[in-house]
C-alpha cells in the first residue's frame, strides 16, 4: 500500500506532464477505437472493394496513430525518469531496492496509459453512440458500435505503451551508480 502512494504522489508530483500525457494516450485509443470500429460498420453497409481497401487504411491509420503517440509517451517518461535520476539515486541511497524502484517508476506509467486508454475508449463509445443515435435518418448508422474486441485491443496497446515507455529509461536509471549521480548538478 506504502508503494502505491508512491506512486500516486509521484504521479501528481508534475500535474501538467501527466495530464497531457494522458490525454495524448486518450485521443490516439479515441482515434483508433473509433477507425478500428469502422470496418465492422463497413461490412455491413459496403461491399465494394475499393472502399474495402480504404477501411483497411483506416485500420491501419489508427495502428500508426497509436505508434505515434507511443512514441510521444516514451520520450515523456524517459525525460520525467531522467529528471529524477537524483531522487532514484537517493531512494537507493537509503536501501530501496532496485527492482522495487524499477517497479515503481513502471506502475506510474502503466497508470497513466491505462487511465487514458479508459478515458479514449469511453469517448469513442460515447460518440459513437451519439453519432449513431442522431444519424436515424440515415439509416444503416444505427448499428456503429465499438465491439468490446477494440476495446481489448486498445487496453493492450495501453498497458504495452506504458511498460515500453518507462521499463528501458528505467532500467538505464536503476543501473547507474548512486555516487556518479549525485556528484553530477544540473
Amino acid at each position: 500500500m506504502e508503494y502505491a502512494r508512491l506512486v500516486l504522489k509521484n504521479l501528481f508530483r508534475n500535474r501538467r506532464r501527466t495530464i497531457l500525457t494522458t490525454i495524448s494516450i486518450a485521443i490516439s485509443l479515441f482515434i483508433f477505437s473509433a477507425l478500428v470500429s469502422l470496418p465492422t460498420f463497413a461490412n455491413q453497409v459496403l461491399a465494394d472493394t475499393a472502399s474495402s481497401v480504404r477501411i483497411a487504411c483506416r485500420t491501419k491509420m489508427g495502428f500508426v496513430v497509436v505508434a505515434t503517440i507511443g512514441l510521444v509517451a516514451i520520450n515523456t517518461a524517459a525525460m520525467s525518469i531522467r529528471e529524477r535520476r537524483s531522487e532514484i539515486a537517493v531512494m537507493r541511497s537509503i536501501g530501496f531496492p532496485s527492482r522495487v524502484i524499477l517497479m515503481l517508476l513502471v506502475a506510474e506509467s502503466m497508470l497513466i496509459a491505462v487511465v487514458g486508454a479508459l478515458t479514449g475508449c469511453a469517448g469513442a463509445l460515447v460518440a459513437l453512440k451519439l453519432f449513431s443515435v442522431n444519424a436515424d435518418a440515415i439509416g444503416p448508422f444505427a448499428t456503429l458500435r465499438v465491439p468490446p474486441a477494440v476495446i481489448a485491443e486498445a487496453l493492450v496497446l495501453a498497458i504495452l505503451i506504458g511498460l515500453v515507455s518507462a521499463y528501458l529509461p528505467a532500467i538505464a536509471a536503476v543501473r547507474r551508480k548512486i555516487v556518479d549521480v549525485l556528484r553530477v548538478t544540473d
